[in-house]
């Protein structure tokens, strides 16, 4: 009875480490939550990585960094023959934009050296679902866009190329 107990506890601390690691990074401030999105202040995974936080950043150069993210389709060398090089669009939305861009220089101003900023939009009408965080390190600000990569397959088994993400200006963007 004694080592049934002992192996249920086991299997909740199991069952609480594993559920802490699969929903991601904990949010420690909310910025803003809506049914439009959300923007937060979370930490960032890795606890021995240091971020240059807390900055200020006008909502202006924020946008303007929103608004230099851009997004090419990737066909192959022969579906670029054939179809012709696809155009780069913007990844987000003006109206994404409007909404992520106050709140994100926010989050940054608020945010600690183990934290990143966090945000989620919900397209209006759809049930995507734009995902991403930044941090700023150093001089730079990074910014993680998972949302931008297909997923692995498209079902018939063959592999989606992923997609190049390019930053207009060019030379805003670090060579790595």
């Amino acid at each position: 009875s004694q080592n049934l107990h002992r192996a249920f506890v086991l299997l909740i601390g199991l069952t609480l480490t594993l559920s802490a690691c699969a929903t991601g990074p904990e949010v420690d401030l909310r910025i803003h939550e809506s049914d439009r999105g959300a923007v937060y202040v979370e930490r960032i995974p890795d606890r021995s990585f240091r971020a240059a936080h807390p900055v200020t950043l006008s909502t202006d150069t924020m946008a303007r960094v929103l608004r230099g993210v851009v997004v090419q389709e990737n066909r192959g060398l022969l579906g670029n023959m054939i179809i012709g090089r696809p155009e780069a669009v913007r990844a987000f939305r003006d109206e994404d934009i409007q909404f992520l861009a106050p709140l994100l220089a926010e989050g940054l101003t608020r945010a600690a050296s183990a934290q990143q900023v966090g945000f989620r939009v919900v397209q209006p009408g759809m049930s995507e679902v734009t995902k991403g965080s930044l941090y700023v390190y150093g001089q730079s600000l990074y910014l993680t866009v998972p949302w931008l990569i297909p997923p692995s397959g498209n079902g018939a088994g063959a592999r989606a190329l992923p997609p190049t993400v390019l930053f207009i200006p060019e030379s805003a963007k670090r060579p790595d």
